[in-house]
């Protein structure tokens, strides 16, 4: 069977997107590792309202990502005013099979390679990204390996909500080092490779 990781595309969060993701904001299990705020669920209509507010942010992206064509999930990268030198990351796999299989980390390092690599597209008023920065609640032991995967370090701790939450962020000079060390693993493979052909 072919890895998910080979199968998965992302592309622009629509309003018609909405209804795949309510089951996974209604899931009290998947809100306990992944949200802070106190579990309230949500019906279609203000679900609807709620993304209809985030989807016309200003310096905001927001896509859905899918797998053989089914919406899994979404990410977001949201530049705030007046700091919009920093983007905030964030992400959602909803079905939990496939949480676990390296899909989060392959999407986590291209949204950063993204933000990183937009400037030659953005708009000349708005300053480049300069760091992608994320919260993660403390014992969500997984994505925190996901995201330190991708080359994202620990930044400091505190507590949202009550609730133990580490911020994490990668500055632009950090995710070049990443890259080029992943070239060279890349090259390290080949060689030895060749030299066992």
């Amino acid at each position: 069977m072919e890895s998910v990781c080979n199968r998965w595309a992302w592309r622009p969060l629509t309003l018609a997107d909405v209804p795949a993701l309510l089951p996974w904001y209604n899931d009290r299990d998947l809100h306990a590792i992944v949200y802070t705020r106190e579990f309230a669920p949500y019906t279609l209509d203000e679900l609807m309202m709620h993304w209809q507010k985030r989807l016309h942010r200003p310096l905001a992206r927001y896509d859905a990502i899918l797998l053989d064509g089914e919406v899994i999930g979404r990410v977001g990268l949201v530049r705030k005013p007046p700091h919009v030198e920093v983007a905030e990351y964030s992400i959602l796999i909803g079905p939990q099979a496939l949480q676990g299989r390296g899909l989060g980390t392959l999407i986590t390092a291209r949204v950063i390679d993204e933000a990183f690599r937009e400037d030659t597209e953005r708009d000349p008023q708005v300053p480049p990204v300069q760091i992608v920065r994320l919260y993660v609640r403390a014992d969500n032991l997984r994505a925190i390996r996901c995201y330190e995967k991708a080359g994202v370090r620990r930044e400091y701790a505190f507590k949202q909500n009550g609730v133990p939450t580490i911020m994490m962020q990668i500055d632009r000079r950090e995710w070049q080092a990443v890259k080029e060390k992943g070239r060279n693993d890349d090259d390290e493979r080949s060689d030895r490779l060749e030299r066992q052909a």
